[in-house]
């Protein structure tokens, strides 16, 4: 008893560290992101099993008086629960109960069309390709608030804003084009380095102008919400800027 208790915490050790380093050779170029979904997978399932185990044993060192046993079968809970604590940390709650799309844009029907991220991306990465009215209906069903902005300053004032709002929001910027009003721009998120794409475009109207904003992730079936929530946050940002 007393030495598998134990090792369920050596264990967990094990598995985190599998995760981090699946992190590390991802963010390295030295692992493909198909090596590091099926290492986090596969680490968080036996994360999720040896805690359940280590569950279990703690009622045995509760009778049997076993402190030191029921210490390590708490803490390889704890580290069992450390990965899901930080997703939910990082995409909040409500990212586990969006649809699996990646590609979000504010406007569905004639969505910005990238030209320099197709040169970033390779063929094993998500198209750029938008998909459509059923892709344009999941979106409208999960995010009903990603909408165009519309601005009161014309169409060179509101580029000059959006372009320094996408430099302050710390985007790599690859394509700013005034006179056709378009930016593209890249993110990379701060712990596993995934890279999206994003692309700005003002339209001129008679009184103003229009921001659309496309959003669209490199790898993964899904984004739990991430590029949603990256429109929304620039917008807003953009808003103060256009304000100050």
């Amino acid at each position: 008893m007393k030495p598998s208790v134990r090792w369920l915490t050596y264990i967990q050790m094990l598995l985190l560290l599998a995760m981090v380093v699946g992190i590390v050779g991802y963010r390295s170029n030295v692992l493909p992101f198909s090596a590091l979904s099926l290492t986090f997978a596969v680490s968080l399932a036996g994360l999720l099993l040896v805690s359940a185990i280590s569950l279990g044993a703690l009622p045995v060192a509760w009778v049997k008086r076993h402190g030191h046993l029921a210490r390590h079968a708490v803490v390889a809970m704890v580290l069992g629960g450390l990965p899901l604590v930080a997703l939910i940390l990082m995409v909040g709650t409500s990212g586990f109960r969006v649809p699996r799309i990646h590609d979000i844009s504010t406007d569905t029907v004639t969505p910005p069309e990238f030209v320099a991220a197709q040169q970033e991306r390779s063929a094993s990465e998500n198209t750029l390709v938008y998909g459509g009215e059923a892709l344009a209906a999941k979106q409208q069903q999960a995010y009903p608030h990603i909408q165009p902005y519309q601005s009161a300053s014309d169409a060179q004032q509101t580029f000059g804003k959006a372009l320094d709002t996408a430099q302050q929001l710390g985007w790599r910027v690859i394509r700013e084009d005034a006179a056709g009003g378009v930016i593209e721009a890249v993110e990379e998120t701060r712990v596993f380095g995934f890279k999206d794409d994003v692309i700005i475009r003002i339209i001129p109207l008679n009184s103003g102008s229009r921001v659309d904003v496309r959003s669209v992730s490199r790898v993964g079936l899904g984004d739990l919400g991430a590029n949603a929530n990256r429109i929304q946050r620039y917008l807003q940002a953009l808003e103060v800027n256009l304000r100050g």
